[in-house]
């Protein structure tokens, strides 16, 4: 694997280019050496945090090992060793954007240590596999999990309360198989959280109204009855999230319609069974991150067919303390709202579009270099200074192509992000 990064970041005649190491596998020796020792790997070097810890058959027995020290790593992936695989409880271990692969594993992994998410990440398995999380899981903003579970008989099971969402704070931060939000079951499994119960459908007829500064949970698109078009919100509302898993039998664009008022939430699904219909984000009220503890508005918009629209006459994306946006999925994300949030915009798929008077924040941080498929890569972008709109999409360019082994047929995206910024 070689792979680096080349930002140009342009801007009121700025310019500044930002290389990282190239990432590689690092292949893991047949001994029981703490993973923060040159021994352990085959090497003879420690990895670093774009590497990416491999065991195969170069281990020829089930064999554990502790990290030996905090420790970040790009990634980890199972192959063919001779045993199943074990790390230690003790120190923390901060995995990157190469996520954990065990889609071609012949093993087992059991991680017994706390685990931190440092990026956007899948965790594929392969049938008959499984994952097992001893520790703890974190993240820090930008953090996804993104299961990909080919059947039943792959597993992974976490130490998070059972028959919940997998959430940080009141955030929604896993997905499966990108149709569903994480949930984890009576025995600790990680499934679908339609499969737990755990959504609450949208209200039939023209008024499907919602109030409630507690609801804590996810709404479920999914009632077309009496010509409902998704969520209106008739008093302040407080919820995790929002699923939109299949299209609207009225042939309209499912709407979170805020009205005059405040719905706040922190995760929006879509998904590619949604249709060939924008999903609307509208009203004259305001779209608000979070509400207590993390405030992360996390779009996971899947759906290529049609936008995820946040329409022009919105108050404002807004927060209550300090919010960031992070887009994921190859689908696309218009913003035409204003963009009041302080905490950044994170751009790591698909495009980000902001047209007429939309704003969004960009700092402190820009766009991230997608890397959660393997595939070729190509990111474009434009941005101007201070408040000046940016109509040219191609003014400034960035380009990357990334070449990765293994699993060839993962869909290829191309990124593109317009952007004002304030």
């Amino acid at each position: 694997m070689n792979n680096s990064k080349f930002v140009k970041f342009l801007g009121a005649g700025l310019f500044a280019a930002v290389s990282a190491a190239s990432a590689a596998n690092i292949y893991k020796a047949n001994n029981g050496a703490a993973l923060d020792t040159a021994p352990a790997w085959t090497n003879n070097a420690v990895l670093g945090p774009a590497d990416i810890a491999t065991w195969d058959n170069n281990v020829t027995t089930a064999i554990t090992n502790a990290l030996g020290a905090n420790l970040s790593w790009g990634g980890i992936q199972i192959l063919n060793p001779g045993g199943p695989v074990q790390i230690d409880p003790g120190n923390n271990l901060t995995n990157g954007i190469a996520g954990i692969d065990l889609s071609e594993a012949g093993q087992d992994l059991t991680l017994s240590n706390n685990l931190v998410l440092g990026a956007p990440q899948y965790w594929t398995l392969a049938s008959g596999r499984t994952l097992t999380l001893g520790g703890g899981l974190g993240r820090i903003a930008g953090g996804v999990v993104r299961f990909e579970l080919p059947d039943s008989s792959a597993n992974v099971i976490v130490t998070s309360p059972p028959n919940t969402l997998l959430l940080n704070g009141a955030i929604p931060y896993g997905t499966v198989n990108d149709i569903d939000f994480a949930g984890v079951n009576g025995s600790q499994q990680v499934t679908g959280g339609s499969t737990l119960g755990l959504y609450l459908s949208n209200p039939s007829g023209t008024t499907p109204n919602i109030s409630g500064t507690a609801i804590n949970q996810v709404y479920d698109l999914n009632t077309s009855a009496g010509g409902s078009f998704g969520i209106r919100v008739s008093g302040n509302a407080v919820i995790y999230g929002v699923r939109v898993n299949q299209s609207n039998a009225n042939n309209i664009s499912w709407q979170l319609n805020t009205t005059t008022k405040t719905l706040t939430l922190n995760s929006i699904l879509v998904t590619t069974n949604a249709g060939s219909l924008p999903v609307l984000v509208n009203g004259t009220g305001f779209l608000r991150i979070g509400s207590t503890g993390n405030q992360e508005l996390l779009l996971f918009q899947n759906n290529p067919a049609a936008p995820l629209v946040f329409v022009s006459g919105l108050s404002a994306i807004n927060q209550q303390g300090t919010g960031s946006l992070t887009k994921l999925g190859a689908g696309t994300v218009e913003i035409q709202a204003p963009g009041a949030y302080t905490g950044g915009t994170r751009v790591y798929e698909g495009s980000l579009l902001i047209d007429g008077g939309g704003k969004c924040r960009l700092q402190p941080a820009d766009c991230f270099w997608g890397q959660l498929h393997r595939g070729e890569w190509r990111n474009e972008f434009c941005a101007n200074h201070h408040s000046q709109q940016c109509d040219q999409r191609h003014r400034g360019e960035q380009r990357r192509r990334a070449l990765f082994p293994g699993n060839q047929s993962r869909p290829r995206f191309r990124f593109a992000i317009a952007v004002q910024l304030q």
